[in-house]
């Protein structure tokens, strides 16, 4: 191999290396759902006319969309108790920068089945269009811990922020080659 033909191969192999590292240290895990506990749960969204259960494998990204008004159902799977017992639990949701909980729920109550309605607006930080983030329930009564973790992309753009991001990792690229380029004229 000669000295040239080696002086690009290697900042074009440099190049793929880190690309492919950034793509698998980004991307979302490819495992069935979380699941502790015997409780149940589903999640309607009205307006994207999609349900998700506890069933739904993180593999199976659904699509929603970034305001919407939530039909949900869940139960412990446990009996009803005639003294009241504490309970308390969230959904956080998975973002790039770190985790953030979306709302939480406490108290003390008997009963161990819960529905209602719940209308959500997500703000700007939450990715739009760029694939799925996993979002995590939990819920915890009477000694027993409930987890179970679905994912979610949410409709739209990526927006501002997500080409910027994009056109930056581009000009990071291109520094990196012509960086790693022998220069003419210099030893």
């Amino acid at each position: 191999m000669t000295s040239l033909v080696r002086a690009r191969a290697v900042p074009v192999a440099t190049a793929a290396v880190a690309t492919a590292l950034l793509v698998l240290l980004f991307a979302p895990p490819a495992r069935a759902e979380v699941f502790q506990g015997g409780c149940t749960g589903s999640a309607s969204f009205e307006n994207a006319g999609v349900t998700v259960t506890e069933k739904q494998p993180l593999s199976d990204p659904v699509t929603i969309l970034p305001e919407d008004s939530v039909r949900y159902a869940g139960s412990t799977g446990q009996p009803e108790t005639s003294d009241p017992v504490p309970f308390e639990g969230g959904i956080t949701v998975a973002l790039p920068l770190g985790n953030w909980t979306f709302v939480t729920w406490g108290g003390e109550s008997t009963k161990t089945s819960a529905e209602g309605d719940y209308a959500y607006t997500l703000p700007g930080f939450v990715p739009r269009g760029t694939g799925p983030v996993e979002v995590t329930a939990t819920h915890e009564q009477g000694g027993q811990t409930c987890v179970v973790a679905a994912s979610f992309q949410v409709e739209g753009s990526p927006g501002p922020l997500g080409v910027g991001a994009a056109a930056g990792t581009a000009l990071f690229a291109a520094g990196t080659l012509a960086a790693g380029v022998k220069k003419r004229g210099v030893a």
